[in-house]
């Protein structure tokens, strides 16, 4: 099994909509236990000291992504513009 050491700028760049594969990939092979991740005490008090903004940031984005999607809706008719 591999062992595996991210830092918190690392564990942040995976929260973003980019990253998004990536994260499912890394989270299958956890799962898979093909991998274990080692997590210290400096990178648990980073991620504390981060975690506000970066679900005020992940937050923002997704009132972004709805509102876009509200405003694209009215391009779409019938069947279409009802699923969306």
């Amino acid at each position: 099994m591999t062992k595996i050491v991210l830092d918190t700028n690392i564990w942040i760049y995976l929260t973003k909509d980019t990253y998004q594969a990536l994260w499912n990939k890394f989270k299958e092979m956890k799962e898979k236990n093909e991998i274990e991740v080692l997590v210290n005490n400096v990178i648990i008090k980073e991620w504390e000291r981060n975690k506000i903004n970066t679900i005020k940031r992940l937050t923002a984005s997704i009132k972004n992504e709805y509102n876009a999607a509200k405003y694209l809706v009215n391009y779409f008719e019938g069947e279409k513009k009802k699923s969306i």
